[in-house]
């Protein structure tokens, strides 16, 4: 919601609802890789590189085309690119990676480096929600294990010269409280 205030012919903007959260915790990355995928000319499944951006805003993705994305993402991107992470993957291979979330992270972006990229197959994009005050809590990505209450995790399928969004997926149990001594 959006309080305006005008005193004397001057006027004032204040936002008013829930502030955003300066530590959020990471979010997972799940990479479900198919045995046929990126395939050579010969039909040989190839390991695949998958790039995933976190982002301010995503009205740039609406003209940007692979290799704009893929060759030089700061310069395309600018202010908007907030953090990058690359992983090559196997063909059959399930991959699972914490990634730190950015405070200013509103979208996520994963991209594909695939031999032949069709149309926009090679990206998936994910708006990511506000993070809940009560999960609001830094946590160093390195240290995760299995998801906790209100953790985001990202699932895609990589198939082919194709990647998915499989799932978005919240675990919004929130934190049992503290117990005093």
């Amino acid at each position: 919601m959006l309080l305006l205030a005008s005193t004397g012919g001057t006027a004032c903007a204040k936002r008013v609802g829930p502030a955003a959260c300066e530590t959020p915790p990471p979010f997972q990355v799940v990479l479900d890789v198919s045995a046929q995928v990126n395939p050579d000319p010969r039909g040989r499944s190839l390991p695949t590189v998958v790039q995933i951006l976190q982002l301010q805003d995503s009205v740039k993705l609406d003209r940007a085309g692979f290799r704009d994305l893929w060759s030089s993402p700061q310069e395309f991107l600018g202010k908007d690119l907030l953090q990058t992470a690359e992983f090559t993957v196997a063909p059959g291979q399930k991959f699972q990676r914490w990634i730190q979330r950015d405070p200013k992270a509103r979208f996520v972006l994963a991209m594909g480096h695939f031999r032949q990229p069709l149309g926009y197959s090679w990206r998936a994009i994910a708006k990511l929600d506000p993070v809940p005050e009560v999960f609001c809590s830094e946590r160093p990505a390195g240290e995760q294990d299995a998801p906790r209450p209100g953790d985001l995790q990202l699932r895609y399928r990589l198939q082919g010269y194709q990647l998915d969004i499989l799932r978005r997926h919240a675990v919004l149990t929130p934190p049992a409280p503290k117990r005093s001594s």
